[in-house]
């Protein structure tokens, strides 16, 4: 284990946490990294909300003893094979039926607003980093495809490429899938699943807890994305107002 190299990603960490401490107040700049970025997790929440929420009411439906369509099979399938889940015939029975769908819900399931917002200020450099600007990926998500991305620099070629996004809706939506699928990140998905399972809202200061493999800060990036969102996301996203514009935005994907 490199020690010297943790203890200088600690000290760097906790410069960048004072440095924020000083000045918790959002400039012009940031708000309009944050409006952009929002609109776009807005979104993709809202699409995978949709799905949930069918999902959901095939649940409570095999819950009330009624059949399940054909249909509706073959749509829990098509999210299953999405969200990287065995798939299940229709003539299962409805108790495993149900299970499927409590399966598929742990992984089609939103990412707070405020963990989103708070990953995407600290892998982009709010916005101002190289892969950011040409390839719209705000969340260091890294490839391995010839041609996939951007070669960084001072990193050997052919040990990883920073991914590529034709748009910021496709670069938000592949970090939130990734989070929903990747084995990396259980650990955040079943945080996320009790915490629906006790009705709780979803936000950063809890979920957090779950992108240790995010980086190899490990424990000190938890903190840091917390950090963040706690200081730095407002909890009125309306607020995200620049030059006495503000867009209307519903808030109601937060949850």
């Amino acid at each position: 284990m490199n020690w010297k190299r943790i203890f200088l990603i600690q000290i760097i960490l906790l410069f960048s946490i004072s440095v924020f401490a000083q000045n918790s107040s959002l400039n012009v700049d940031q708000k309009i990294f944050f409006k952009k970025i929002y609109k776009e997790i807005a979104k993709v929440n809202k699409d995978i909300l949709k799905d949930r929420n069918h999902i959901q009411n095939i649940e409570n439906n095999l819950k009330d003893g009624k059949n399940i369509s054909y249909e509706n099979v073959v749509f829990l399938n098509r999210i299953a094979q999405k969200y990287k889940i065995q798939e299940v015939a229709h003539h299962e029975q409805d108790a495993s039926l149900i299970t499927f769908c409590q399966d598929l819900k742990k992984r089609v399931d939103i990412v707070p607003i405020d963990m989103v917002l708070a990953q995407a200020a600290i892998e982009s450099g709010w916005g101002t980093s190289r892969f950011a600007k040409e390839g719209n990926n705000y969340f260091g998500i890294h490839c391995y495809g010839e041609g996939c991305g951007i070669q960084p620099k001072n990193v050997k070629k052919g040990s990883f490429l920073v991914k590529s996004y034709g748009s910021l809706y496709e670069g938000v939506e592949d970090y939130v899938y990734i989070l929903n699928t990747n084995r990396a990140y259980k650990h955040f998905r079943n945080l996320r699943a009790s915490e629906r399972l006790h009705n709780q809202d979803l936000s950063a200061s809890k979920l957090a807890q779950g992108l240790m493999n995010y980086s190899e800060k490990g424990h000190d990036y938890v903190k840091m994305v917390a950090f963040i969102a706690r200081k730095y996301v407002p909890q009125n996203l309306n607020s995200l107002d620049v030059n006495g514009v503000s867009d209307t935005v519903d808030n109601s994907t937060v949850k």
